[in-house]
């Protein structure tokens, strides 16, 4: 129906019909409007039927709004954190020195929940966990601060560093179990580490025995 009207219009005006409207217009528009009467331009008309059947594409105001403002927010966030303070570096927290590391996996055809209960079948005591406490070793100048309780002077007294660390860091990760002790043909393994991954039907379990502690066994270095 809109080309309809339009290829009406546009014959109309390129005809000497529209020469009164155009003279009527002139007379109180401060711009003149003029038009040649060129019957070949009606071939231009010959692009409507093909108009017609093109779909205009839509613009999703929302979606568009959305998108210029998640980049505007980025672009905010990313000049805010080039802005902070600098990271403040912090000593490196070690394992115990008597864990040995193994970081061996072995997948089997059983789901994580029938091998724990095997576990306990076979009377061996596991607990679950997500928090390792690392000893600072590598450390030789730290110092308490203490504050005088007369004035506002303060006295720094160094921390003792001996074979068991005086300072540990809480480190929380993902979760594993831990064996308390684990009795083998030749030796005893203390605080066996270990975690499961099941896939996803649940029908094999991925088993990583992370680390361990066994006497006469060499630890991290």
């Amino acid at each position: 129906m809109l080309c309809l009207a339009a290829a009406v219009f546009f014959a109309w005006f390129k005809s000497p019909l529209s020469q009164p409207a155009i003279d009527g217009i002139n007379l109180f528009s401060p711009w003149p409007l003029h038009r040649v009467v060129d019957y070949s331009d009606l071939l231009a008309l010959c692009v409507l039927p093909l108009a017609a059947h093109i779909k205009p594409k839509a613009i999703h105001l929302q979606a568009t709004a959305l998108i210029c403002l998640r980049w505007a927010l980025g672009c905010v966030a990313f000049f805010s954190l080039c802005s902070t303070s600098v990271y403040r570096g912090f000593f490196q927290a070690h394992p115990a020195m008597e864990e040995v590391y193994f970081g061996e996996s072995i997948t089997v055809k059983q789901p994580a929940e029938e091998l724990l209960q095997n576990l306990t079948a076979k009377g061996i005591t596991y607990r679950v966990d997500s928090v390792m406490f690392y000893p600072v070793t590598n450390q030789h100048n730290l110092f308490y601060k203490i504050q005088a309780a007369t004035d506002t002077s303060s006295a720094w007294q160094p921390v003792s560093m001996k074979q068991d660390s005086t300072l540990y860091v809480r480190r929380e990760g993902n979760l594993f179990y831990l064996i308390p002790e684990f009795r083998t043909e030749n030796r005893t393994l203390r605080n066996v580490r270990f975690t499961l991954s099941e896939n996803r039907k649940k029908t094999k379990t991925t088993i990583t025995i992370q680390m361990f502690q066994a006497d006469g066994l060499r630890g991290y270095v």
